[in-house]
């Protein structure tokens, strides 16, 4: 059972509207059971669209925090990360996103859950893998299965 007041960092792909949508009912879900949830989202683009709403609780990030040399997040989005303690990382995507593999390798969390990805298996401590493995909603209700039932 999810404990109350679990931390919980939520890192995804929030260049699509949908997917914003979709990983903002997760986090409701989360809270309902009393998790304390941050959710980090990455633009892929150079400047942030204009519907995305900033609010308490959602952090986001775009290229300008990527290196442009190796497409890895830059020292200063690693250090900032890497002090948010978390009971649960969860990987919100369900492809491959070089940036976002390599926050979640570097991730302090406690347990690291994430999809089925060959070859990037040191990242989670714990990979779904699902038929439809484009679909983020069937994915997500997969995780959230998961760690109702973990301690």
């Amino acid at each position: 059972m999810l404990k109350k007041d679990a931390k919980i960092i939520v890192l995804f792909d929030a260049s699509e509207l949908e997917n914003r949508k979709i990983v903002d009912d997760f986090k409701k879900k989360l809270q309902e059971k009393g998790a304390k949830t941050l959710l980090l989202g990455f633009i892929n683009a150079k400047e942030f669209p204009a519907d995305v709403v900033f609010k308490q609780g959602v952090d986001y990030f775009n290229n300008r925090d990527i290196s442009k040399l190796s497409g890895l997040p830059k020292a200063e989005l690693s250090a900032t990360l890497s002090k948010h303690q978390a009971d649960f990382f969860i990987a919100a995507f369900t492809e491959k996103n070089y940036p976002l593999l390599a926050i979640a390798a570097e991730t302090a969390a406690n347990f690291r859950i994430g999809p089925f990805l060959p070859k990037f298996e040191d990242c989670f401590d714990f990979m779904i893998d699902i038929k439809d493995s484009s679909n983020l909603t069937k994915y997500l209700e997969v995780v959230y299965h998961y760690i109702k039932a973990l301690k």
